[in-house]
């Protein structure tokens, strides 16, 4: 998916040096993220895309909308905008303890999570950088959020996998 990115950015006559990074770090983690789990990943989980309520019998239910940048892959990518601004898995404890609360399969906070989470971290914002291509211009206010949010993830992403 990151190299459909990279070569998408490429058909705008544009490079995507973060792209290019963040292959060689799945490249270079390529075996721990072969052992991550497969689930359907909505990639898109903030507060305007899930809507909370109770049906009529008075039981609690949960929607989602906006499921464009769904995907069959690693269930961490989750968390990666799940309490967007708080980038650090750390700072996610909260978000981490009810996901497992419900999870059939809880998952660990370890190393290996760690990466693969800044491997997400860093794909989101490779998502970013790309599509301000197709969908902005530089006067838009989403070409300027794009090109911030991507500069953050790729920051807290890239520092924390060097740092690895």
């Amino acid at each position: 998916m990151t190299q459909n990115l990279v070569e998408d950015a490429g058909r705008f006559g544009k490079r995507c040096p973060g792209g290019e990074e963040l292959l060689g770090y799945i490249d270079r983690y390529q075996e721990i993220l072969n052992k991550a789990p497969a689930v359907l990943v909505n990639f898109d989980l903030w507060e305007n895309n899930l809507f909370y309520g109770k049906d009529a019998n008075g039981s609690p239910r949960l929607w989602m909308i906006d499921p464009e940048r769904g995907f069959w892959g690693d269930p961490i990518a989750d968390f990666v905008c799940l309490d967007f601004m708080h980038m650090d898995l750390g700072e996610k404890a909260g978000v981490f303890e009810a996901y497992n609360a419900a999870a059939e399969k809880p998952l660990e906070v370890s190393p290996e999570t760690r990466v693969r989470y800044y491997i997400m971290l860093a794909y989101l914002g490779v998502i970013m950088y790309t599509e301000r291509y197709s969908r902005y211009h530089p006067g838009n206010t989403g070409w300027w959020r794009n090109t911030l949010a991507g500069s953050m993830l790729y920051k807290k992403a890239f520092g924390a996998l060097k740092a690895r």
